[in-house]
């Protein structure tokens, strides 16, 4: 099956998305997220472009692009590509491992 599917959360007023794509080119272009970019390649390779710098990714690399940073991904052979992305809200994030961390290191020090 070819495409791009989309799954979206927006639990707690946090958005979370999750990108699926297989065998098509969502975009070649450099751009941005407002969110952390989390994924995996499962399927080909890929040229990143961060900072332009060139990275070679590989099937089963999994990633992480800090949120507002300028990146281009192009697929090496777009019929034998499929990844995996979820964005997540910086803040939801911060938010929920800073309250979890700070729970867990004073269960610690009793």
């Amino acid at each position: 099956m070819k495409g791009i599917r989309y799954y979206v959360n927006s639990e707690c007023g946090a958005i979370t998305e999750i990108k699926t794509c297989y065998a098509s080119l969502h975009s070649s272009k450099a751009h941005l997220h407002n969110e952390i970019s989390i994924g995996i390649i499962e399927k080909g390779s890929c040229n990143l472009e961060v900072y332009n710098k060139n990275y070679f990714l590989e099937e089963k690399t999994i990633l992480i692009i800090p949120n507002e940073i300028i990146h281009k991904c192009s697929p090496t052979d777009l019929k034998n590509w499929s990844f995996k992305m979820i964005y997540i809200n910086e803040e939801w994030l911060k938010n929920g491992f800073y309250k979890n961390s700070e729970i867990i290191f004073k269960s610690w020090m009793l």
